[in-house]
Protein backbone atom coordinates (compact mmCIF):
# COMPACT_ATOMS: atom_id res chain seq x y z
CA UNK A 1 0.00 0.00 0.00
CA UNK A 2 1.45 3.49 -1.32
CA UNK A 3 1.38 6.27 1.60
CA UNK A 4 -0.55 9.57 0.04
CA UNK A 5 -0.03 11.40 3.22
CA UNK A 6 1.76 14.89 2.15
CA UNK A 7 4.89 15.49 3.56
CA UNK A 8 4.88 18.40 6.13
CA UNK A 9 7.66 21.27 5.55
CA UNK A 10 8.44 23.88 8.15
CA UNK A 11 8.79 27.40 6.75
CA UNK A 12 9.47 30.63 8.49
CA UNK A 13 9.35 33.18 5.74
CA UNK A 14 8.30 33.85 1.88
CA UNK A 15 11.70 34.76 0.46
CA UNK A 16 10.75 35.12 -3.23
CA UNK A 17 7.15 35.72 -5.29
CA UNK A 18 7.34 35.70 -9.00
CA UNK A 19 4.90 35.29 -11.54
CA UNK A 20 4.55 34.42 -15.02
CA UNK A 21 2.27 32.17 -17.15
CA UNK A 22 -0.49 32.57 -15.35
CA UNK A 23 1.47 30.74 -11.89
CA UNK A 24 2.79 32.21 -8.49
CA UNK A 25 6.00 30.83 -7.84
CA UNK A 26 6.21 31.53 -3.58
CA UNK A 27 9.37 30.34 -2.26
CA UNK A 28 9.44 29.79 1.21
CA UNK A 29 12.33 28.79 3.36
CA UNK A 30 13.70 29.18 7.11
CA UNK A 31 16.08 31.63 8.74
CA UNK A 32 19.51 30.82 8.80
CA UNK A 33 20.18 33.61 9.99
CA UNK A 34 18.51 36.99 11.22
CA UNK A 35 19.28 38.62 7.72
CA UNK A 36 19.64 35.08 5.73
CA UNK A 37 16.90 32.84 4.68
CA UNK A 38 17.68 28.88 3.09
CA UNK A 39 15.21 28.62 0.87
CA UNK A 40 13.15 24.92 1.89
CA UNK A 41 10.57 24.60 -0.98
CA UNK A 42 8.61 26.19 -3.75
CA UNK A 43 4.89 26.57 -3.92
CA UNK A 44 3.19 27.20 -6.94
CA UNK A 45 -0.53 28.19 -7.37
CA UNK A 46 -2.37 29.00 -10.51
CA UNK A 47 -2.98 32.95 -10.01
CA UNK A 48 -6.77 32.57 -9.94
CA UNK A 49 -6.40 30.27 -6.97
CA UNK A 50 -4.04 32.82 -5.09
CA UNK A 51 -6.62 34.84 -3.88
CA UNK A 52 -9.04 32.35 -2.25
CA UNK A 53 -5.91 29.97 -0.66
CA UNK A 54 -4.94 33.44 0.86
CA UNK A 55 -8.45 34.59 2.44
CA UNK A 56 -8.80 30.96 3.43
CA UNK A 57 -5.58 31.51 5.64
CA UNK A 58 -6.83 34.70 6.69
CA UNK A 59 -10.06 32.77 7.80
CA UNK A 60 -8.35 29.95 9.26
CA UNK A 61 -5.89 32.58 11.08
CA UNK A 62 -8.89 35.20 12.49
CA UNK A 63 -10.91 31.77 13.86
CA UNK A 64 -7.65 30.52 15.90
CA UNK A 65 -7.27 34.13 17.51
CA UNK A 66 -3.97 34.86 15.43
CA UNK A 67 -2.65 37.46 13.19
CA UNK A 68 -1.84 36.88 9.63
CA UNK A 69 0.41 39.45 7.36
CA UNK A 70 0.98 38.86 3.97
CA UNK A 71 3.29 41.25 1.98
CA UNK A 72 3.57 40.06 -2.05
CA UNK A 73 5.90 42.36 -3.60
Amino acid sequence: MSNNQPSDIFVERISNVSHANGVFRITLGVNDSPNDIRPVTCLMVPANQLGPMLQGIANAAKNSDCKVMVFIS
